[in-house]
């Protein structure tokens, strides 16, 4: 367990909804913050801060260049800004060994399966398709790959509500 600042920069607090797409949500954030964030906190490379109601301390977020005087009444970039925006925003970051864990290892990893993941998902599935229809491919191997990207999908949410579930006890 890290030792906790006394006078942190910043608190966050998370919340659940309770029905359809609410649910969906729940369990979107159940994957990145108990599989992912994690993670990421055990090497010190969090990207973003947690949760839509962080307080900040206004002075160290300012120091770090998290606020954006454009966004009146939004406190830092992670919170507000979508991935493409701040990875293009600090692209210099990217690769960058000056930026330590982040720069070497968070920036490239949400560049390559946060940011692109869902386009390269998109156009593999579609070229299989194709594959599959001319006759390239198996259809075999097309309904493979679907089944394996629904069964990481089950097997990873699968693993955040059992995460959930044994630390919080929310779904007894």
């Amino acid at each position: 367990m890290p030792d906790l600042d006394p006078d942190p920069a910043l608190v966050g607090q998370h919340f659940r909804g309770g029905h359809g797409l609410e649910r969906i949500q729940t369990l979107e954030y159940l994957r990145a913050f108990l599989i992912g964030r994690v993670g990421w906190a055990a090497i010190n490379g969090l990207p973003v801060i947690s949760g839509a109601f962080g307080l900040l301390r206004r002075e160290a977020v300012t120091e770090v260049g998290g606020l954006d005087d454009r966004r009146p009444g939004t406190p830092a970039d992670p919170v507000v800004a979508g991935p493409g925006k701040l990875l293009h925003k600090y692209r210099g970051m990217v690769g960058n060994p000056r930026y330590g864990v982040r720069g070497l290892l968070t920036l490239p990893y949400f560049l390559l399966f946060e940011y692109l993941s869902p386009i390269i998902g998109f156009l593999g599935l579609s070229l299989m398709l194709v594959a599959a229809v001319i006759g390239m491919t198996q259809w075999s191997l097309f309904w493979l790959l679907v089944a394996v990207s629904v069964g990481l999908g089950f097997i990873s949410s699968a693993l955040a509500i059992l995460m959930e579930e044994s630390s919080f006890h929310r779904f007894s």
